[in-house]
Formats: structure tokens, C-alpha cells, sequence
């Protein structure tokens, strides 16, 4: 059922501090130094204004936030349509620049910032409606958009019989026919999963 008393805690230090929540299902996988890349920028931008109002939400004149996402994702199938045999399942990269993916989608709020102050926290509406931080002076109120450097597939999103009504859980003819990761499993698995991912579980 959980613990009321750590639940009470983390609600009452949340009105005195700069607040990051993450979205991540259990079986979804983030790259290993994305929280800290994260709650570093979060300290560079909020964090710094917040010790400048000296943690008093009534200082501030506008709600701030800040939203990382990615528009990149590795979806994972149990089944390989290229290697019906193999026990891995499939790895497909997607590109989804019109909106934030769920896996690793992270809100920052300052203090005295609040979800309801937010225009929208719908995943597929968030690009129309708030703007990219790299064209916000100050740096909130904005989506940053995020990534692991050299390698831009940031999240895993499994595709399993309990995703969301199912959807691509049978790969689909793009998946199928895309020679290119066809040819980038092993070394996907092997050069970046491996060392660069790390499991929820």
C-alpha cells in the first residue's frame, strides 16, 4: 500500500523546493546519466532562481517550469521479424518530433510552481503549446529537449501484450522492411543497450 507518512514528506517538501518528477513504467528503460543531466540543468535554472528568492514561492512573479523530453525512442518487441528464432526480441527507432514521448518524460516545477499551472501536461500536446527552451531567454516555462550526446536514442519503450491497446506489438511492415535496423541489432545490443541503459526493475 505503500508509506502515507514518506508520501505526507515528500508533498510538504515539495512547497519549499524545486521539484522534478519523472514518468517511467516499469518496463521502460532510460539512459544511465539522464537524471543527472536533468537535475543538473534543473540546479543551473530553477535551482538558481530559487536560492535568488531564497525558497519564498510568493516572490516569484510568474509560475516557472521546465519539461525534458526526447523526440527520440528505441522500441523493444519480443518478437524479431527478422530472427523468428531469436530470444531477444526486436529493437526499431523512432523519431517523433511532434510531441514528447512518455518513457522518461520529467516536469520541473520551482517553488510555488504546481502541475495545474502548466497549459497542458498531455504528452501529444505539449510541442504546440509550450515553446523549445532554446528559444526562451530565460529558460522556463519550455521544453529542453534531450538526448545522450552522441548517441540520440535516449529511452527503451517495450512493446508487449500490455501496452496500450496493444499498439505495436505486432510489428508493423515498416519495422519489417527496415533494413537498417535489421542490421543494427547486434551491434545496438551489444555497444549501446548494455552499457549505456539500465532497467527500472
Amino acid at each position: 500500500l505503500g508509506d502515507l507518512a514518506k508520501i505526507q514528506d515528500y508533498q510538504a517538501a515539495a512547497k519549499s523546493h524545486v521539484l522534478v518528477q519523472t514518468r517511467l513504467d516499469a518496463d521502460d528503460s532510460i539512459f544511465k546519466d539522464m537524471m543527472k543531466n536533468v537535475q543538473q540543468q534543473t540546479a543551473r535554472t530553477l535551482g538558481a532562481q530559487a536560492e535568488e528568492h531564497r525558497y519564498n514561492p510568493l516572490s516569484f512573479n510568474i509560475k516557472q517550469y521546465r519539461v525534458f523530453c526526447t523526440e527520440h525512442h528505441v522500441e523493444w518487441g519480443y518478437f524479431n521479424p527478422w530472427d523468428p528464432k531469436s530470444d531477444k526480441g526486436h529493437l526499431f527507432g523512432v523519431s517523433q518530433p511532434e510531441f514528447c514521448v512518455t518513457a522518461g518524460l520529467t516536469y520541473a516545477y520551482q517553488v510555488g510552481t504546481t502541475s495545474a499551472d502548466m497549459p497542458t501536461r498531455a504528452h501529444n500536446k505539449m510541442s504546440q503549446l509550450i515553446k523549445q527552451c532554446d528559444n526562451v531567454k530565460y529558460k522556463h516555462n519550455c521544453i529542453e529537449r534531450i538526448d545522450a550526446g552522441d548517441y540520440k536514442w535516449i529511452m527503451i519503450r517495450s512493446r508487449t501484450p500490455t501496452s496500450t491497446a496493444m499498439q505495436g506489438v505486432i510489428p508493423t511492415q515498416k519495422v519489417k522492411k527496415s533494413m537498417e535496423w535489421q542490421n543494427l541489432q547486434e551491434t545496438t545490443w551489444a555497444t549501446v543497450i548494455e552499457q549505456n541503459l539500465q532497467e527500472t526493475t
